[in-house]
C-alpha cells in the first residue's frame, strides 16, 4: 500500500482504497478490530483526500511509508481466500490429505442434497430449499468418535480453552458461516445477528482435589514403590539363611522347617502391619484419602502384605546369593506392575477375564486398587463399604474383586514357593544336594507297618522265595524329597 501512494495519483489511491474498503472482508475486519464504522470514514476521506497527498508530501512521510511496508510484508502471509471448490468428494479426500500433509487443512464442506451433482458453473442452478451438509475437520480440531463418553468421570468443569472444547476451533464458526451464507442467498438479506456465541455452563460447587488431579495417574506406581524395599530385605534374608544353613542348624536342634517358616511369616507380617497402619493413618490425617474409610485403607494395603510376604518366598526359591537375590527381585518387582499400565490404557476395551487375568499379578491388581480409590476420591465418595463392588464402568472390575485376587495371587505365590524351594537344590555343608526329582524308580517294596511289628523276620524266607519266582517289574511313584 505504501508503493501505491508513491506511484498513485490522488483519484487513484483514493478509488483504489475506497474500492478496497467496500469489500465485504475488509470492512468487517475493520469494523470488529478497530470498532469504526467504515461508511463514514470512507466520507471522511473523501473530504481529507488533500490534505492526505500533502502530508505524504512532508519530509517525515518515509516513517509512515516505512510502517506500510512492515504491514504489507505481515498481511502478504495471510491467505484470504481459504475455500477451494472441487468436483467429487473422491477429489475432496485426495486434496485434504495434501494439505494435511503441510497442515494447511482446517475443514471440508460436502453437500449432500442431489442437485449440486450437475454442473455446477450452470447459470440456472438455484439453491434448494432445503440444504444439507456434512463437516469434516481436521482431526487436530475434532473430538475422538472411538468412545461415546469419557473412560472415567472426574467431579471437576472443563476449563477453556481446552482438549474438550475442540469444536469451537473450526467446526462452530464454519457452520455459522455457512448458515448465514445460505440465509443471505434464499432471503437476498444478510444477517449480522444474533452472533454465535459459546459459553460453558456452571459447574455445581465442589473441591478441587489438586494432589490427585496432578498426581493421580502416577499416584498408584508411588503407592507400589512402597514395598519393593520391604521385597528386597526379605529376600535377602531368607536366601542369606539359605546360605549359612541355618534351617538345618535348627532342625537339628529339633525345630521344625514348618515352626521356621511360620515364624519368619509372622515376623515380616508384623512388620508390614506396623507400615501399613503408618501409612494408612498419614492417608487419611494428610487428606489425600479425605472421604474413605480408613480401616477399608488398612484392610487393602495389610491385604497386598500378605501377597508381598508370599511374593518374596517365592522369588528367594530362585536364588542363592544373597546380595543378587536382592537385585533381581526389585527388578522383578517393578517389571510385573507394567501390565498395569496397559489394563489403565485399555480398560474399556478389555473384557472382565483378560483383566482377571492381568490381575493375577499382585503389583498390577494393587494398583488397580489404588487407582478404584483414587477414582472414587475424585468423586467425592471414596471408598466405603457399600460401594465395593460397584464398577466405575458397566461389567468392569471393582475394588472388591481386586481385594479377592490379591489374596488369590498370595496363596498362588505361596504354593509355587513351596514346590520350587524343594525342587531346586541348595548348598548344604560345602556339597551340593543332586536336584530334586518328583519320579524314581521303585524297585522294591518294604511294609513299613510289618518292620515295627517284627514280622518281617518272621516272613523273611517266605518273601525271598516269593520274590525269586517273581519277575521284578520297575514301577513309577511320586516321592517328596527334603
Amino acid at each position: 500500500m505504501s508503493s501505491l501512494f508513491l506511484r498513485s495519483g490522488n483519484s487513484q489511491m483514493f478509488n483504489q482504497l475506497q474500492e478496497a474498503l467496500r469489500n465485504k472482508f475488509i470492512r468487517n475486519f475493520v469494523e470488529s478490530q478497530l470498532h469504526i464504522d467504515v461508511g463514514k470514514l470512507t466520507e471522511k476521506l473523501q473530504i481529507y483526500g488533500g490534505m492526505l497527498d500533502k502530508m505524504f508530501d512532508h519530509a517525515k512521510a518515509g516513517h509512515f511509508l516505512s510502517l506500510g511496508n512492515i504491514l504489507v510484508n505481515l498481511s502478504s502471509c495471510v491467505a484470504l481466500n481459504r475455500f477451494q471448490a472441487v468436483q467429487s468428494v473422491d477429489i475432496l479426500e485426495t486434496k485434504a490429505h495434501e494439505l494435511m500433509q503441510q497442515n494447511n487443512f482446517l475443514a471440508s464442506v460436502i453437500f449432500n442434497s442431489s442437485l449440486f451433482s450437475k454442473n455446477l458453473r450452470s447459470e440456472s442452478l438455484k439453491l434448494p430449499p432445503h440444504v444439507t451438509y456434512t463437516i469434516r475437520t481436521s482431526v487436530l480440531y475434532s473430538m475422538r468418535t472411538d468412545m461415546v463418553k469419557n473412560p472415567s468421570w472426574k467431579f471437576h468443569p472443563q476449563s477453556l480453552p481446552a482438549d474438550g472444547f475442540k469444536y469451537n476451533y473450526i467446526f462452530a464458526p464454519l457452520q455459522d458461516m455457512i448458515e448465514r451464507a445460505i440465509i443471505l442467498v434464499q432471503t437476498g438479506q444478510e444477517t449480522l445477528e444474533p452472533a454465535a456465541q459459546t459459553q460453558a455452563i456452571p459447574y455445581p460447587c465442589h473441591t478441587s482435589d489438586l494432589f490427585l488431579n496432578n498426581v493421580g495417574f502416577f499416584f498408584p506406581l508411588i503407592m507400589m514403590l512402597t514395598w519393593m524395599v520391604s521385597v528386597a530385605s526379605m529376600v535377602r534374608k531368607l536366601v542369606y539363611e539359605r546360605e549359612i544353613q541355618i534351617e538345618e542348624y535348627m532342625l537339628m536342634m529339633g525345630v521344625h522347617p514348618t515352626i521356621y517358616f511360620l515364624a519368619w511369616i509372622l515376623e515380616s507380617m508384623a512388620a508390614l502391619t506396623i507400615s501399613s497402619a503408618s501409612l494408612a493413618i498419614i492417608l487419611k490425617a494428610s487428606g489425600i484419602f479425605t472421604h474413605s474409610n480408613a480401616f477399608i485403607i488398612f484392610l487393602f494395603l495389610m491385604d497386598f502384605g500378605v501377597s508381598v510376604v508370599m511374593l518374596s518366598y517365592f522369588l528367594s526359591a530362585f536364588f542363592n546369593q544373597a546380595n543378587t537375590a536382592a537385585l533381581c527381585t526389585s527388578l522383578v518387582y517393578m517389571i510385573s506392575f507394567l501390565p498395569y499400565i496397559v489394563l489403565l490404557v485399555l480398560q474399556n476395551q478389555l473384557s472382565f477375564a483378560i483383566q482377571i487375568f492381568l490381575c493375577s499379578l499382585s503389583t498390577t491388581a494393587f494398583g488397580q486398587g489404588v487407582f478404584f480409590i483414587t477414582f472414587l476420591e475424585g468423586q467425592e465418595a471414596g471408598i466405603q463399604w457399600n460401594n465395593m463392588y460397584q464398577a466405575p464402568e458397566q461389567g468392569g472390575m471393582t475394588f472388591g474383586w481386586v481385594c479377592w485376587m490379591i489374596l488369590l495371587d498370595a496363596s498362588l505365590y505361596c504354593l509355587c514357593g513351596w514346590y520350587f524351594s524343594n525342587l531346586i537344590p541348595v548348598k548344604s555343608c560345602g556339597s551340593q544336594h543332586p536336584r530334586q526329582v518328583l519320579v524314581v524308580y521303585k524297585m522294591f517294596k518294604v511294609d513299613t507297618k510289618a518292620l515295627a511289628t517284627g514280622k518281617h523276620n518272621r516272613d523273611t524266607k517266605h518273601n525271598r522265595d516269593r520274590y525269586q519266582k517273581e519277575e521284578i517289574k520297575p514301577s513309577l511313584v511320586l516321592v517328596y524329597m527334603r
